[in-house]
């Protein structure tokens, strides 16, 4: 994790919170900066998801919106969205090292954001995809009242996605490969301002490329 900007990261172990998933999420708050949880049990699905088979059949066979680029870097501008089974999204995340904690990168990259087809419907990862969240363990930390949305996402290894920013806090489970991610603080959101979009057509494509000693980001 790479958080530009903010005083400190803060670590958890959740063995030394005692289990008190109250006592770690006021310490959250309290707080208000990147924290990295480790040790806490997300289930079964660290294990069984590494099976390609496996996954392929929790998931289902069914068609999904996927967004396909010939380059790492994963454009918003550009509506390269392709109709894929489930079955061929799985085997191509696993040629790309998506199982496991090698660092091959393939020559596509594929990412998935798994959404309703009712964008009226928020995303719930354990009531609409059953056959997978029944391996995940939801984190108790968390007051279930608080939850917005959950969202399973899949991509190809080394895939970067657009500088982007979420109004709502986030948590993230990564259950398998390896993620960077690219962090600055609410304040400096005008610093960064020539990188938001303009009706959703200039985004930053690759969030690695900023200037740390001005905050601003440059287009490679």
């Amino acid at each position: 994790m790479i958080a530009s900007g903010f005083e400190e990261i803060l670590r958890f172990d959740i063995h030394n919170v005692g289990g008190n998933g109250s006592r770690l999420y006021e310490q959250l708050y309290e707080n208000e900066v990147p924290c990295i949880i480790s040790g806490m049990d997300i289930g079964s699905c660290v294990d069984k998801w590494r099976n390609s088979s496996y996954l392929i059949q929790g998931l289902g066979r069914g068609d999904v919106s996927i967004q396909t680029s010939s380059v790492p870097q994963i454009d918003f501008k550009q509506k390269n969205f392709q109709r894929k089974s489930l079955e061929s999204l799985v085997e191509g995340l696993k040629l790309s090292g998506f199982n496991c904690s090698s660092r091959k990168v393939s020559h596509d990259f594929s990412y998935f954001r798994a959404t309703p087809k009712n964008r009226s419907v928020l995303p719930d990862f354990w009531k609409q995809w059953p056959g997978v969240a029944k391996d995940v363990r939801q984190p108790d930390f968390i007051p279930t009242e608080k939850i917005f949305s959950s969202i399973l996402r899949l991509s190809s290894a080394g895939t970067v996605l657009f500088m982007h920013y979420d109004v709502m806090d986030n948590v993230l489970l990564q259950i398998c490969g390896r993620k960077e991610i690219i962090l600055f603080p609410p304040k400096e959101l005008e610093k960064l301002q020539p990188a938001l979009p303009k009706n959703g057509n200039d985004l930053l494509c690759d969030p690695r490329c900023y200037d740390a000693r001005r905050w601003l980001f440059r287009y490679r």
